[in-house]
């Protein structure tokens, strides 16, 4: 009895091991965000990766990836790695305190560069949305985004 249980446990890992390990490989390629603009070195980038309208761009808890890059000369760069096919937006944010948080005023205007992928605009009020900040990565090829920041 415990030999065909064994047998079976065996079956089973052969037959989905490969499935498993071919997903595994194929997990995406990266996703290459270099920024522009900053009026100074001090602090970092920070970008948030969505795959949906949910949370963009305001709740950073909805992004799927998080990732900062340090700032030389005026530019800075956040990788995304193992990105799969699909539809994509970015929003970024000069972190020149290192907080983590973007910094705004009582209103809620930002006091540090910002900006989307597509170099997509803020309306007077509110964010651009994502289906104008969003772009096609196809998965198995790096895509590389050149963008500027923004300031209000």
């Amino acid at each position: 009895m415990k030999r065909i249980a064994c047998l079976m446990v065996a079956a089973l890992i052969l037959t989905f091991a490969p499935r498993a390990m071919a997903q595994g490989t194929s997990a995406g390629a990266p996703i290459n965000v270099a920024v522009g603009g900053f009026p100074n070195d001090q602090g970092r980038l920070a970008c948030a990766l969505y795959n949906g309208p949910d949370g963009f761009p305001r709740d950073r808890n909805k992004a799927i990836q998080h990732s900062t890059g340090k700032i030389s000369q005026g530019r800075a760069t956040c990788v995304f790695n193992n990105v799969p096919t699909g539809t994509y937006a970015i929003a970024f944010f000069h972190d020149a305190k290192m907080t983590g948080k973007m910094a705004k005023n009582m209103l809620g205007i930002p006091q540090e560069g910002y900006g989307f992928s597509n170099d997509a605009k803020p309306s007077a009020m509110s964010p651009p949305s994502f289906s104008d900040a969003a772009f096609q990565h196809d998965g198995n090829t790096p895509t590389t985004l050149k963008l500027i920041l923004q300031k209000f």
